[in-house]
């Protein structure tokens, strides 16, 4: 009986946990269908600027409380397998940024990756791409891009993709979501109202 009182406590415990955590909480949100990140909501952007054209959900994009890392949403945002994405840093430091697979309800995922022979494979993995490793950085604007592949070069499917930037010297991870998809009349009906409601290029 003390055993089955105990398991019981401890599953409401871990409960509260999950349901009482922010979105904005610097710690990434799992899904258990995925075992990956959950995208709650998209910030849109236009072709040449990071500044949001509408909102989408109630997109998640934690900000470092320091102020010495900071990442922008990615433009165009959604995209169509070019995108670019902007961080500062207000210090020296060294920097790992890289591209995983991300979850959202309105938008099944699919784990097929296709190869530039034409061979369309599965993959287990939820690491998509490495940006950045380890690399220092001197306080600063950059820029860096992704073009929708691997680190093969092969192309990803369209869906969901989260990019995290970690500063080594502070242990800050932040992230910012982007919406792969070549074919922007394709998405999520409220999303697509959305893109057309703003006249979004492609859609």
């Amino acid at each position: 009986m003390k055993k089955r009182v105990c398991k019981g406590a401890l599953l409401l415990c871990g409960i509260l946990f999950f349901a009482c955590r922010g979105t904005n909480d610097p710690t990434p949100f799992f899904s258990p269908e995925l075992d990956g990140p959950v995208v709650t909501g998209l910030i849109i952007t236009g072709e040449d600027s990071p500044e949001p054209l509408a909102s989408w959900g109630k997109p998640s994009e934690p900000r470092d409380p320091n102020g010495r890392l900071a990442i922008s949403t990615p433009y165009p945002n959604p995209n169509n397998g070019s995108a670019f994405v902007q961080f500062q840093l207000n210090e020296s430091m060294r920097i790992d940024m890289w591209v995983v697979m991300a979850y959202h309800p309105a938008m099944q995922p699919t784990r097929e990756i296709f190869a530039a022979n034409g061979t369309i494979y599965k993959t287990n993995s939820l690491s998509v791409r490495t940006l950045i490793k380890n690399n220092l950085r001197a306080r600063g604007i950059y820029s860096i891009s992704w073009d929708g592949r691997d680190d093969s070069g092969n192309v990803v499917p369209d869906g969901f993709y989260r990019i995290y930037i970690k500063g080594g010297n502070t242990n800050t991870l932040l992230w910012t979501d982007l919406l792969l998809l070549r074919e922007p009349c394709k998405a999520p009906p409220l999303l697509r109202t959305l893109l057309s409601n703003i006249n979004f290029k492609g859609c």
